[in-house]
């Protein structure tokens, strides 16, 4: 089937560069043949069915050559990827976009397919870090890398999550394909762009959160084929469920109700023991109820300069010689904007505490308010708010 070529192209591929070993040719109708040739005979489940086809590996040829670079939404670009020469597989660069809706001028779809002689050798996973480093060099606007595998292709999705990508459930619903995505970000924070055949972590790059993603994605996966698996599990969940709710009522303790025994029911009644008077004790011997100790600490001045413990109101033995008319102020706007964001609240600015609860240090007397604000005693008595806190 012949394609019409437009007038310009709307995107522009240029030549992968070569590394180590490693070499890239695009696909062309010229040589289309080695397509074939690469899986002719793969009896792989996953192998695209047209790269079996001789005739239909050169109308697919022919479309990326004579179409992709041309569209406007689905430009896109394929390469042969080599080995020492010898031809080894293909990557993939598809649905390259210019609209800006929904940020679609930002994203790209890849894939690859590799010659079963070359698999499981570490091949691919060097070829496909060059080649994502490539597409973000080539293409500085886009941001994120898609790529889809079949529900059943497990060999894929673990080669995805292992080379950076991370399940995408929010991209689309389908029944037979998984999504994933790997992000800028993500890509030069995984692959040392130097070293392109290194793998790198850094700090920003959580390996619990790879995990988390991985071991959720496997258990989805594993329960969504074994059907058995999937209802014995929901039944030993509603039978725990049912078991820790089917609990014996206990009645409640009455409050005002007492229980009686006796005692002496089985002993022998005897005469009545003999009564003596008690004389009454001496004024100093009856004894006073305790006095309640002191609070640890009085609120004088709260932040927002509110007297809320007035002098009148201070222990009788305090030596407190404060000018009420200075102390009714509280914090200015912005130490109580200081405050606010630092420690979500406004601490008192004036506190009466007794001597039993302070401390002393080599700056003076203080107490710890709430296992956490400062104050200092000063001349008149009374403890202030650290200036630390909202300076």
């Amino acid at each position: 089937m012949p394609f019409e070529k437009a007038k310009k192209p709307f995107f522009k591929f240029t030549d992968i560069p070569n590394i180590n070993d490693f070499s890239f040719e695009k696909l062309t109708l010229n040589n289309s043949r080695q397509l074939f040739e690469l899986f002719q005979f793969d009896n792989n489940e996953f192998v695209d069915e047209r790269f079996k086809n001789e005739e239909l590996c050169k109308e697919y040829a022919e479309m990326i050559e004579m179409y992709s670079p041309y569209s406007h939404k689905h430009g896109g670009m394929d390469w042969f990827w080599k080995i020492k020469n010898d031809y080894a597989g293909i990557l993939h660069l598809y649905d390259m976009n210019l609209e800006t809706f929904a940020e679609n001028n930002r994203r790209c779809w890849i894939g690859f397919a590799t010659n079963k002689q070359y698999r499981n050798k570490g091949f691919t996973s060097k070829v496909l870090m060059h080649f994502i480093n490539y597409i973000l060099d080539s293409y500085p606007q886009l941001n994120y890398i898609y790529s889809m595998t079949k529900k059943e292709n497990i060999a894929a999705q673990n080669f995805l999550l292992k080379n950076g990508f991370l399940f995408d459930p929010t991209e689309r619903i389908s029944k037979d394909y998984l999504f994933y995505i790997q992000t800028r970000s993500e890509s030069y924070n995984n692959y040392n762009c130097n070293s392109l055949f290194s793998l790198r972590f850094s700090v920003k790059s959580s390996l619990l959160f790879h995990f988390k993603k991985y071991f959720w994605h496997r258990i989805r996966l594993y329960f969504s084929k074994n059907l058995l698996m999937r209802n014995i599990t929901l039944l030993v969940v509603c039978l725990l469920f049912i078991t820790a709710c089917h609990r014996k009522s206990v009645p409640e303790k009455t409050q005002n109700a007492t229980i009686i025994t006796n005692p002496n029911a089985n002993k022998k009644v005897g005469p009545p023991p003999k009564t003596s008077i008690r004389e009454p004790k001496p004024d100093s011997a009856i004894s006073t109820p305790p006095v309640a100790p002191p609070p640890s600490a009085m609120i004088v001045v709260d932040g927002y300069g509110k007297v809320l413990t007035p002098s009148s109101k201070l222990p009788a033995d305090s030596s407190v010689k404060a000018d009420y008319t200075k102390l009714s102020r509280g914090f200015t706007p912005q130490e109580l904007a200081n405050l606010r964001v630092r420690y979500k609240t406004v601490p008192p600015r004036v506190l009466y505490v007794s001597e039993q609860y302070t401390l002393k240090s080599l700056r003076g007397t203080y107490c710890i308010y709430k296992k956490k604000f400062w104050y200092w005693k000063k001349e008149d008595g009374l403890f202030y708010l650290d200036e630390m806190y909202y300076k």
